[in-house]
């Protein structure tokens, strides 16, 4: 391993300890939704609100999707700097498109009181998780990519 790819090691371990609270997000979904459902009487949802944020929650699934390929498609060379905070970033912002099902999950289910609702958001949550997560092998061709070959 060369020091170069040593150094995106230590960053990506790092990003990981810092960002990965954010995956506790899921857990407080649940909580929420085991404290609101069988609760009193909901009243009726307005037309088309429900499915809309079942659309937003696979919606940010699939965005994330797209955004997966912004640091191989930025092209160029750049600074490592420079790089490392373009793949900081990505990787956040995967993680929150990855998660979002869970944060609609917490507002929706409260609403319809649905254990279904619940499933449904988790099982986008998880899915995104497992298509979206940046890994480390991930960053390293990242980072090799933006810096042409990880050379600076």
């Amino acid at each position: 391993m060369t020091a170069k790819l040593t150094g995106v090691r230590e960053r990506y371990m790092r990003w990981l300890r810092t960002e990965g609270l954010l995956l506790a997000t899921p857990l407080a979904a649940i909580a929420v939704a085991q404290l609101t459902m069988g609760a009193q009487a909901r009243p009726e949802l307005p037309t088309g609100l429900h499915t809309m944020l079942l659309a937003l929650a696979v919606g940010s699934v699939a965005f994330g999707r797209a955004l997966k390929r912004r640091p191989s498609e930025a092209g160029g060379e750049h600074a490592p700097e420079e790089a490392m905070t373009l793949i900081r970033t990505t990787s956040r912002s995967l993680l929150v498109a990855a998660i979002t099902p869970s944060v609609i999950g917490m507002v929706l289910v409260p609403m319809t009181g649905s254990a279904v609702d619940l499933y449904i958001t988790l099982g986008l949550t998880l899915l995104g998780l497992i298509m979206l997560f940046p890994r480390y092998v991930q960053w390293e061709s990242w980072y090799a990519s933006l810096t042409a070959g990880g050379t600076a």
